[in-house]
């Protein structure tokens, strides 16, 4: 059997040029198809949809993570359909389509509950989180990410801990709670 590997937007830091990632992508995506493995197509495809993402071009990205989408539907991926619905919601936030992002990590959320793939949970917690925060609905960004940190302290992720504190710093200060912003912070320095 193939082994599913979900890539998380947030997660992927490439070790090669982006150029290079292109042409990898691109040989494990025809090879995927011509071997007929729909799950190696799917780990290609997230990884090509990083790739788009890095680059900030965010519509090429979208139209991956779709494909990618399918292809995880397809093998009963949960896990993969869930950090797909994610991705999906977070480039969603990168063009400013924050209602768009909204129902797609609503979807995510659920998926990664369903799943108990919980990075992906905390991930789908903290964007929802940065959906509000672009709707300038910063008490109920504030909602978001407070769950995402509980998700990310019991699982241990400090880079996750570490970006939600620096963004209830941002909501805070946005709400002219400055004491608590700064208390933020010190935590999130604390932490990276």
């Amino acid at each position: 059997t193939t082994e599913i590997y979900t890539l998380s937007l947030h997660d992927a830091l490439p070790i090669l040029p982006f150029t290079d990632w292109i042409t990898i992508c691109e040989i494990g995506l025809a090879a995927a198809r011509r071997l007929k493995n729909r799950s190696a197509e799917a780990n290609v495809l997230s990884g090509f949809a990083a790739t788009y993402y890095y680059l900030q071009q965010f519509e090429e990205c979208l139209r991956i993570l779709e494909q990618t989408l399918v292809a995880y539907r397809e093998v009963g991926s949960g896990e993969g359909e869930a950090m797909t619905l994610n991705n999906l919601g977070s480039t969603h936030i990168h063009l400013g389509r924050y209602e768009e992002a909204i129902d797609y990590l609503q979807q995510a959320l659920t998926a990664a509950r369903k799943t108990g793939y919980r990075n992906c949970e905390g991930h789908a917690l903290e964007d929802l989180g940065a959906a509000y925060t672009g709707l300038k609905q910063y008490r109920e960004s504030i909602k978001f990410l407070k769950k995402a940190l509980e998700v990310f302290r019991e699982i241990r992720r400090s880079y996750g801990q570490g970006l939600v504190l620096y963004r209830l710093a941002l909501c805070h200060f946005y709400l002219e709670q400055h004491n608590e912003a700064i208390a933020y912070c010190q935590q999130s320095l604390e932490i990276q």
